[in-house]
């Protein structure tokens, strides 16, 4: 059994106690008992379209090596 495989099947156990005890009605009294917030935000679409964007090779856009360094300011000014 490869690493990748052992470390994905972790991932997958740690996920499903995670929505199991999420689930949990005394968890969800607790939880709201503290006053704590229930907000989640799933950072794995910004990971995976960062190694995207690493994985792309930017120095052949018009022969400029620097390229990559403006099209992200280029998207940046878009977001002023």
């Amino acid at each position: 059994m490869n690493l990748e495989r052992l470390d994905l099947e972790k991932y997958e156990v740690l996920e499903q106690e995670r929505n199991n005890t999420i689930a949990d009605p005394l968890y969800q009294q607790w939880m709201k008992g503290l006053g704590v917030s229930s907000s989640y935000w799933d950072r794995e679409g910004i990971i995976r379209a960062n190694d995207i964007n690493n994985q792309y090779d930017y120095s052949n856009l018009n022969g400029n090596k620097s390229a990559k360094t403006g099209i992200v300011y280029s998207v940046i000014s878009l977001f002023k």
